[in-house]
């Protein structure tokens, strides 16, 4: 297909992108155990990122933000992984405002399955305890 617009997501070399960066996200959320998924922590956040600015947009819709909710939730809780840190606390504290910007995109698209956005909802609230 090519290119079928102006924005920066309007062509195949960002959906194809975009695809990608969906892939660590996807194993992160899948892996069985957080060891076996901790290695894809850093690039499933920084993926998140960039999912989030693609959502909504011409590519199929852009990229579902439920998987990336239960990824960040899924780093949030590793309490093993956090406490590796020098200040757990403040990881903790970024991720919860991650999960935030994605739970307040989620709620504001008129394209999103509410049944996602309260799935995401209540995750959100599991992981940050509020």
């Amino acid at each position: 297909m090519g290119t079928w617009g102006v924005g920066p997501f309007d062509n195949d070399d960002a959906a194809d992108m975009i695809a990608g960066l969906v892939r660590p996200v996807k194993i992160v959320v899948q892996r069985k155990s957080n060891g076996a998924a901790q290695r894809y922590y850093n690039e499933a956040r920084a993926a998140a990122q960039f999912l989030l600015l693609s959502h909504g947009t011409d590519i199929l819709g852009g990229p579902g933000l439920l998987p990336v909710v239960q990824a960040l939730a899924r780093i949030r809780s590793d309490v093993e992984w956090l406490s590796s840190f020098d200040s757990p606390r403040a990881y903790m504290n970024r991720l919860d405002q991650e999960l935030n910007e994605v739970l307040n995109r989620m709620r504001k698209c008129k394209g999103c399955k509410k049944q996602h956005v309260r799935e995401a909802q209540e995750l959100v609230k599991k992981v940050t305890k509020k």
